[in-house]
């Protein structure tokens, strides 16, 4: 499939969304800041096998050049996850939403506004804070002084398996003004927590460098359902679903989604 440097893209694959048709509950894949549905293959490969409805979008300013992407908001991503969501609703009832980073920040939203539409959440590296002193640092900074938008290089993304990072297909370079969105959100988002009551599989990699792992802890105490889990994975950076320890996080989200499952009589 080669590389998509002309698109503004490196890595590997396409950024259309992915669909797969199956029963209910489906499940809900948002993907993270800078990348695309690729992101979370993982999870529509697993529903896939389960037999379930299963759809990742594009979410707004991604996929094809990082100057679409300085223009957007959270909002502007929350409503593309919000209508994805509904739709999934009308058709299958309630809904299994599953996000990487950003798209677990809008994960959460979606089960505090949209709490009707969602059966249960998988939060993969929640971006509630950012590492110091980078990204945070320069992220509040350019809020803080309303510094004109900058783009900010990628040195890669945060995998620690070579090959996994070589394909992953991402932004090269990031927008400081939407990246602080990024920054705002999880904030925001945070002070939420305790009105989400949904089943919660709360997954980060112990060697994450962007979000820190510790988030995964104030996560667990923060939300207000007492169905909720964490796991670390030992060997894995920021991006875990293509990570070294993809193969235990697949069976981890496996036995979650079944726990969520209605059981024949």
């Amino acid at each position: 499939m080669g590389s998509c440097e002309k698109s503004g893209l490196i890595g590997e694959g396409s950024p259309e969304p992915r669909h797969h048709a199956g029963d209910s509950p489906a499940v809900l894949a948002l993907h993270g800041f800078g990348s695309t549905p690729r992101e979370v293959d993982l999870i529509v490969d697993v529903a896939a096998e389960l037999g379930l409805q299963a759809h990742a979008p594009l979410l707004p300013g991604h996929g094809t050049n990082v100057q679409d992407l300085q223009s957007k908001t959270f909002e502007d991503w929350y409503e593309a996850a919000r209508l994805a969501l509904v739709a999934l609703h009308e058709s299958h009832g309630k809904v299994i939403v599953c996000g990487m980073s950003l798209g677990a920040l809008l994960a959460l939203r979606l089960a505090d506004r949209e709490q009707r539409c969602v059966k249960g959440l998988i939060l993969l590296a929640t971006a509630l804070e950012l590492h110091w002193p980078y990204p945070d640092l320069v992220l509040r900074a350019h809020r803080r002084f309303r510094l004109p938008n900058i783009t900010l290089r990628k040195s890669a993304p945060d995998i620690i398996d070579v090959e996994a990072r070589g394909r992953q297909l991402t932004y090269g370079a990031e927008s400081a003004k939407a990246a602080a969105q990024v920054l705002r959100a999880g904030e925001a988002v945070e002070n939420r927590l305790s009105a989400i009551a949904v089943p919660t599989l709360i997954v980060h990699g112990a060697k994450d460098n962007v979000v820190p792992p510790s988030t995964a802890d104030r996560l667990f105490e923060g939300l207000g359902t007492l169905n909720k889990r964490v796991v670390i994975l030992p060997k894995s950076g920021h991006i875990v679903t293509r990570d070294f320890d993809r193969d235990a996080l697949r069976l981890n989200i496996v036995d979650h989604i079944q726990s969520l499952i209605p059981t024949s009589p």
